[in-house]
């Protein structure tokens, strides 16, 4: 991981480039000895995350229902992903 950086662009470059540069080195040094605490870790990084943007929101209840959206399709983006890995991973065999 590198020592310091400058964040640049929109919030949701400046977002995948904190992901990208601490969160996910994080968590894959953490995984390499303990995948539960990787997980812990993940899981509480999205719980921080999401009380932040709640915290800050003007409409409570519209943006809880953007939230639970978001979640939702970030879901089933994941489920389809898997499905596709499982159908070309049999095709090979």
């Amino acid at each position: 991981m590198s020592k310091s950086f400058e964040l640049k662009g929109s919030a949701q470059d400046v977002a995948g480039q904190i992901f990208e540069r601490v969160i996910a080195p994080v968590h894959r040094g953490m995984n390499a000895y303990n995948a539960d605490q990787a997980d812990d870790f993940a899981f509480c990084i999205a719980g921080m995350t999401v009380a932040g943007y709640l915290s800050a929101c003007s409409d409570l209840d519209a943006d809880k229902a953007k939230m639970l959206k978001y979640i939702e399709a970030m879901y089933e983006d994941i489920k389809n992903e898997a499905t596709l890995a499982q159908k070309e991973k049999q095709q090979l065999c």
